[in-house]
């Protein structure tokens, strides 16, 4: 059996193969190309010979010829149209299957469990390996029914929704927020371009002297928004670990509201320096302009600096959310051999032997001493860091220098080249940092003492190394945990059994808590601190001696200089009036106007596009998770959209598209013949004539060329039709063997007796049990030398001698069941003799004395006994016979009989046999006391007066005599009425003769008149009653006594 079955399975596995590779790969792709570029003909070939036919007074055949050619190609394109919407359903079913391994996405079909099965047990034969492979798939059978399984699926589904619900309400909110502002991005840009360069001309027009003028309105916004920005770092800091996830009151995270803030700061700065102002006359406060400018460049490359930093983090998130995460998860479901050969290495290799946590705080505790000034030195740490830097380089590398980058080196080197930028732009601003000179006064100063405090380390030619292998150990750990968390999310789409998975915000963790320990560590205070040096130096500018200030405020170690108090002095020192300052103020507004709007739509936008891309993505993951347990959740949690059909939805729209299509074949097949039969008459035409006419020649040519090409093109979409029906019967075969369907269930139901059976099989093999009756008769059909040795050959041999031995059986069975049959033949023969004939004259005989014996057995009863009651008795034995033979006629007239019918026949017949004696002779001898009253009779006869006497004038008082013999009747009449003796009532008569009429009736209307044992069925009465009816003999019978009356 295990022969037998396997070819099945293997055919199934191949549709089952045939399936995947057409729907993910570029076959049905392929296929849709080929079928867009088919073009429908327009003008049949029947055009061609119009005008012949217009002249040979042929214009009815010819519209008859176009007309079928029109809707030959109308059904053609209906067609097409079938055929490309059933490439739609099999290209958004390939979507889905693509993003799962072949073997995984049908790790449920029931055909690869049974061929697994089976192999199993063909490698091993045995009542364990039966055992455990019977146990195995009775557990797949009951997966469906499993409660527990189904709760399991239901909680990872409702995961996955409740992380994809939470990033839709975040994006309605986006959504809200951008139609509260509809103008365009490019038209905000241009506005505040606009907005800059009119403050530049405005620089340009007045000098040194507008110059100060908007530095007197810069300065104290730029004072209070370096206020604001320290107050959110320092809200930022004391977050610690829970700073990866905080947000705004408007749903912003912290990482985009510290670049918002910076990028305000950069604009101000850079709109005061765009013209360095000319010094016309030397400052009040005599100190050298010179040198205090020469730091406001590289303050401003230090905020700009803090900008591309934040940038670069911003797009390490954006890319790693819309590339490497869907990448990386993408080839882990896939089970890529590369990503997953670079993740175990990550894990079981490269940090096999390596505590990153303990390996960053040894970094971290080194350069704390370093920037105390304690220098303690562990080499180890630098080997341990150094061992690893080189182990992740060659795992970014390939094999060998002739081999191209694998997908796991290419996607683990674009992962750190994310963080290698950062690092870049990082090293970038603390360099301009540790090169900045300034006064150590101004460091008394509230906002820059307060930005100091914030920063935890220094950049500098000591440092920059444990900086560069603290980062790589940061960056390692990050990655790592990635890949940990990806492989267990990509697991919920590999295993078969559910798992607890996690939300999709979780994949984005640890870079986001790795951005966010970096902010905290390296970035804060950096830009707020050089916002405050930008103010006082050109607080410095306008002429406040900045240092002299700060001495005065000076009263001890803990005090401080408000920054705020320090711009109040500088500007009112300078007081500026008239229109300069008005013209200034509304430039600055309308700048900060345009700056803001064109920030907000910016910041919607990158935030819109990061939800969109996650929403797509989780939607896409939920979407596959569905369809991978659509048979295990519940109804209401698989309904899709329009966009995302569910796999059931999907399925119904190609069975659809697919039982039309092939359904259009048949109407297809028959108008081709049509057209072929109406065109054939004018190809015989042109035929006909060319002859006479050579112009017909190459009319006729054309004529068969535009039909060679017209059939050509048929061909063709008949043939893309026949691919496209195997790929879809394919997947849907595929999808049918894979879910709880019927036929899926039907062929798992008969593995499971298959494996059963080996399993009793492989008991009988291994068992003690003795030879049984059968294995006995077995091996005494077999010679003496074919028992020497079990295998295959002896099953071979005792396979044939069983079945030559049956054969010779079943010669012999049907030998015996035609004598049976001969038999039976017989014995019905001689039922119906018994029933139609025979007992159809014992029933006459009796119809004819039945009324006399009742009337005599009524005389017995009116007697009272004195007569006897042998009539009486001889009635009620009759019925006892009648009702015995009645039974054996019914027992005998069935067909089909059994040994305990036969018995029961038997008995029957030998108790109706003897009494069949009985009951004549008895019938006879009821006759001698009739024959007694009957000569009496004759005596009474004799002493009645002749016709001669009366002849003779003998004369009779026939008054008197008639009343005499009137009262007399009357006398015996009264005597002879029953009555009751104890009421003295008259005892009413019973009619005999009624009742036999009535009896023959009532058997008429049961369908008893043929057989009184048997009752006929309507049909039959109404066959017998035409018969009689149409009796020659009955008819003649009629016919003569009509002739008697006539």
């Amino acid at each position: 059996m295990l022969c037998c079955i396997c070819p099945f399975i293997a055919v199934c596995m191949i549709a089952k193969l045939v399936a995947i590779d057409a729907v993910t790969g570029s076959a049905i792709e392929e296929l849709q190309r080929k079928i867009l570029s088919t073009e429908i003909l327009g003008t049949g070939p029947s055009s061609i010979t119009r005008p012949y036919l217009q002249s040979a007074a042929q214009i009815t055949q010819l519209d008859e010829a176009e007309k079928l050619h029109s809707q030959l190609m109308e059904l053609a394109e209906r067609r097409q149209l079938l055929m490309l919407q059933c490439i739609q359903s099999l290209l958004k079913y390939g979507t889905r299957v693509s993003m799962f391994q072949a073997h995984i996405y049908s790790n449920n079909h029931v055909m690869e469990d049974c061929m697994q099965a089976i192999s199993h047990i063909q490698q091993e034969f045995s009542v364990t390996s039966c055992a455990s492979v019977a146990k195995a798939f009775s557990h797949r059978s009951r997966k469906f029914s499993n409660s527990s399984l189904s709760a399991k699926v239901s909680a990872s589904e409702r995961t996955l929704h409740a992380a994809l619900e939470a990033d839709v309400t975040r994006l309605n909110k986006i959504v809200e927020k951008s139609e509260l502002d509809l103008t365009d991005i490019s038209e905000l840009l241009g506005t505040l371009e606009m907005r800059l360069e009119a403050i530049s001309r405005y620089q340009s027009l007045h000098g040194s002297e507008g110059h100060r003028t908007l530095l007197f309105i810069v300065l104290p916004k730029l004072a209070e928004l370096t206020k604001k920005y320290l107050v959110m770092e320092n809200t930022a800091s004391r977050s610690e670990q829970r700073l990866h996830s905080l947000t705004s009151r408007d749903g912003d995270w912290f990482l985009d509201e510290l670049a918002w803030v910076n990028d305000n700061l950069l604009e101000y700065i850079r709109m005061t320096t765009h013209h360095p102002p000319q010094s016309d006359t030397p400052d009040d406060s005599g100190s050298d302009d010179g040198q205090q400018m020469m730091c406001s460049p590289v303050l401003c490359n230090i905020v700009a600096g803090v900008k591309e930093v934040y940038a670069s983090l911003q797009d390490l998130v954006l890319n790693f959310q819309q590339i490497i995460l869907p990448d990386v998860l993408t080839s882990l479901v896939k089970e890529d051999a590369e990503v997953l050969r670079v993740v175990d290495s990550l894990d079981k290799e490269i940090l096999k032997g390596h505590d990153l946590d303990t390996l960053g705080s040894k970094l971290e505790n080194m350069l704390r001493n370093i920037i105390f000034g304690t220098k303690v030195i562990d080499s180890k740490t630098f080997d341990e860091v150094r061992e690893l830097r080189g182990a992740f380089s060659r795992l970014c590398l390939p094999a060998d220098t002739c081999s191209p980058m694998t997908k796991g080196a290419m996607v683990t080197k674009a992962f750190s080249g994310l963080f290698d930028r950062v690092f870049e732009e990082y090293s970038a601003v603390m360099l301009n940092l540790d090169k900045l000179q300034i006064p150590k006064s101004w460091r008394k100063v509230d906002v820059i003492r307060e930005a100091g405090a914030l920063q935890l380390t220094q950049f500098n030619d000591k440092t920059k190394n444990i900086l560069a292998d603290l980062f790589f150990i940061k960056q390692l750990a990050a990655m790592a945990q990635f890949f940990s968390i990806a492989k267990r999310y990509a697991s919920i789409f590999i295993v078969v059994e559910p798992i607890a998975v996690e939300s999709y915000d979780a994949l984005s963790k640890p870079i986001k808590s790795f951005v966010a320990d970096f902010v905290r560590k390296q970035i804060l205070g950096v830009a707020s601190q050089s916002a405050g040096y930008f103010v006082c130096e050109h607080l410095s500018d306008i002429g406040l001696d900045v240092e002299k200030e700060i001495a005065l405020k000076d009263f001890g170690a803990t005090s401080r200089v408000s920054i705020d108090d320090l711009c109040k002095k500088g500007l009112d020192k300078r007081t500026q009036t008239g229109t300069q300052l008005s013209q200034a103020n509304t430039l600055i507004s309308n700048f900060e106007t345009a700056w803001k709007r064109q920030d907000v739509a910016k910041r919607l936008i990158r935030s819109r596009g990061l939800m969109e891309a996650l929403i797509s993505q989780q939607t896409k993951y939920l979407t596959c998770y569905q369809w991978l347990h659509e048979d295990l959740l519940p109804a209401a949690s698989t309904q899709g959209d329009v966009n995302q059909p569910t796999r059931k939805e999907l399925l119904t729209q190609l069975r659809s598209s697919l039982s039309v299509m092939v359904q259009s074949n048949s109407s297809y097949i028959e108008l081709s013949e049509k057209v072929s039969a109406a065109e054939g008459q004018i190809t015989q035409r042109l035929k006909w004539n060319a002859g006479a006419n050579p112009k017909l020649a190459s009319v006729l040519t054309r004529f068969e060329a535009a039909q060679a090409a017209r059939s050509s093109l048929l061909q063709t979409q008949t043939n893309f039709m026949k691919e496209l029906s195997t790929y879809s019967h394919s997947v849907l075969h595929l999808e049918t063997m894979r879910s709880n369907s019927q036929d899926a269930v039907n062929l798992e139901s008969k593995c499971n007796q298959l494996i059963s059976r080996c399993l009793d099989v492989c008991k009988n093999l291994e068992g003690d049990s003795q030879i049984n009756e059968q294995q006995r008769l077995m091996m005494s059909l077999m010679s003496k030398g074919d028992r020497q040795k079990t295998g295959n050959a002896f099953l071979g041999r005792a396979h044939d001698s069983v079945q030559s031995h049956s054969s010779s059986l079943m010669s012999k069975i049907k030998g015996l069941k035609r004598s049976v049959g001969v038999i039976q033949e017989k014995y019905q023969s001689h039922v119906s003799t018994m029933q139609f004939v025979t007992l159809n004259a014992h029933h006459k005989l009796i119809s004819e004395v039945r009324a006399v014996l009742k009337t005599l057995a009524k005389e017995e009863m009116d007697d009272g006994g004195n007569l006897g009651c042998w009539v009486q008795q001889y009635l009620k034995d009759y019925k006892v016979f009648s009702e015995q033979l009645a039974k054996v006629i019914k027992l005998a007239s069935n067909e089909s009989l059994k040994d305990q019918l036969s018995a029961n026949i038997e008995t029957l017949l030998a108790e109706v046999q003897q009494d069949v004696e009985s009951i004549f002779t008895r019938l006879i001898d009821i006759a001698k006391p009739l024959a007694v009253t009957t000569a009496n009779n004759e005596k009474d006869k004799t002493d009645k007066p002749t016709t001669d006497d009366l002849a003779a004038g003998q004369e009779l008082d026939i008054s008197t005599s008639t009343s005499a013999s009137a009262n007399k009747d009357v006398q015996n009449h009264a005597e002879k009425i029953p009555r009751d003796p104890k009421t003295g009532k008259v005892v009413q008569e019973r009619n005999s003769y009624a009742v036999s009429v009535w009896r023959r009736v009532k058997m008429k209307l049961d369908g008893r008149e043929l057989d009184p044992s048997k009752k006929m069925s309507v049909t039959d009465q109404v066959s017998y009653i035409i018969n009689e009816a149409s009796d020659i003999k009955n008819l003649a019978q009629m016919y003569e006594g009509w002739t008697s009356w006539v």
